[in-house]
């Protein structure tokens, strides 16, 4: 039996690396949206962690 050729072995490992590069587009996303939608709440609450972590 060759357990390493089996089509779900490789079938696991692409949807794994697939849903972390999904992963990854997801937070990009959520990081344009932060910057692009015009709430200043967030705006000051990250200006307030980048000079606190700054000084």
């Amino acid at each position: 039996m060759t357990i390493g050729n089996h089509p779900l072995s490789g079938g696991s490992e692409a949807i794994s690396s697939l849903s972390f590069s999904s992963r990854l587009l997801l937070l990009l996303l959520l990081l344009l949206l932060l910057l692009l939608l015009p709430t200043h709440k967030y705006h000051r609450l990250l200006f307030a962690l980048y000079t606190t972590h700054r000084y």
